[in-house]
């Protein structure tokens, strides 16, 4: 009789066991699951932003950005670089190099102040007028016409394509290289 009693607590006591194990094993899956979708949403976080002087709404994760936002970076970034006057230079190369990657940033600094330096002594006053963009994984293709202005005269127009190299590092973007040609 006590072999009984003993047992059917012994069987009662495996099940709740066994029950409690699996209880456990079910948690720790839906705590994962939840874990992961709490990472994926906090990482890849999408905000749509319109700024008053932004004509478009945008968006930026993680690693991308629309094109609309890509477009704006292209207009505004080609503005500061290739419109620009003497007494301006100074002021609007500083906006673009607030925006370049820390890998990047030296080299630009001493491109720009070239850039700077020339536009001083020669009087040059440079004009930009955005024809279209292209958007690759990698850089933003600005076509334009550009006008180098001495004076009151057009002492040069050409079509030239600026490159605006570019990365995205956690919703932030950074130029990491500039061409024109």
């Amino acid at each position: 009789m006590m072999d009984s009693i003993f047992k059917n607590e012994w069987d009662k006591l495996v099940a709740k066991e066994l029950s409690q194990k699996i209880v456990s094993i079910a948690l720790s899956i839906a705590l994962a699951i939840s874990g992961f979708t709490i990472y994926k949403l906090v990482t890849e976080q999408k905000t749509i932003i319109l700024p008053t002087n932004i004509n478009n709404e945008f968006w930026a994760t993680s690693n991308y950005v629309s094109e609309s936002y890509l477009k704006d970076m292209g207009q505004y970034i080609s503005t500061a670089t290739l419109n620009v006057a003497p007494n301006s230079a100074k002021e609007q190369f500083e906006l673009v190099l607030n925006l370049a990657s820390p890998n990047y940033y030296q080299t630009l600094k001493s491109e720009l102040l070239s850039q700077e330096r020339y536009i001083k002594e020669n009087g040059i006053t440079s004009i930009f007028f955005t024809k279209s963009f292209k958007f690759e994984k990698d850089h933003i293709a600005v076509s334009g016409t550009k006008r180098h202005i001495i004076s009151d005269r057009v002492v040069e127009t050409k079509e030239v394509v600026f490159k605006i190299f570019f990365e995205i590092q956690n919703g932030r973007f950074y130029i990491s290289g500039l061409d024109i040609k």
